[in-house]
């Protein structure tokens, strides 16, 4: 009943903090002897990903704000219609 009540009394005041039993862990994630956590293939895919991303999202705002209006990179072309 007492664990019960703490984990009620951290889940209504979250402002009260963690306090520590005096039991340290060890990263395993960042230690030294860790492998290469991901591989160029993976950081080019990632890259990939997240341009697909930002392009996907300026024409969601294109679509969704037509109010803004075109922005020219200087390049003319005629209108044949």
């Amino acid at each position: 009943a007492a664990n019960l009540k703490s984990q009620a009394m951290a889940y209504r005041h979250p402002e009260v903090g963690v306090t520590s039993n005096g039991v340290q862990a060890r990263c395993y994630f960042d230690r030294a002897s860790a492998g290469i956590s991901e591989t160029s293939e993976e950081m080019e895919y990632r890259a990939q990903v997240l341009a697909d991303a930002a392009n996907l999202k300026s024409q969601t705002m294109a679509y969704r704000h037509p109010e803004v209006g075109v922005t020219s990179n200087g390049v003319q072309a005629r209108c044949y219609f």
